[in-house]
């Protein structure tokens, strides 16, 4: 599961909105989409992904909760980011 191409994708996305952000501190310009659909199926594909035992969820062991939380973390830091910098009017 941890070299799993959902687990690769969800991880590819993060540093790229890293880079996004840093670039919209900087420059106020934003070069990623605001709703952060990307993140969303992106997320969704990987915890789809997941193995099930007897039609349940497995457990979701550390690694793979921090990458689905920070992802979401991530939407949530854009748009404090563009309120702050009052981009939701542009």
């Amino acid at each position: 599961m941890l070299w799993s191409k959902p687990l690769n994708e969800c991880q590819k996305i993060i540093e790229n909105e890293f880079e996004a952000l840093a670039k919209l501190i900087i420059t106020g310009k934003l070069e990623t989409e605001i709703t952060g659909r990307e993140i969303t199926t992106t997320r969704e594909t990987l915890k789809s992904s997941l193995p099930k035992i007897d039609g349940e969820e497995t457990s979701i062991n550390g690694y793979l909760w921090l990458n689905l939380k920070l992802m979401e973390d991530l939407v949530n830091l854009k748009r404090l980011l563009i309120y702050s910098l009052n981009l939701s009017q542009e």
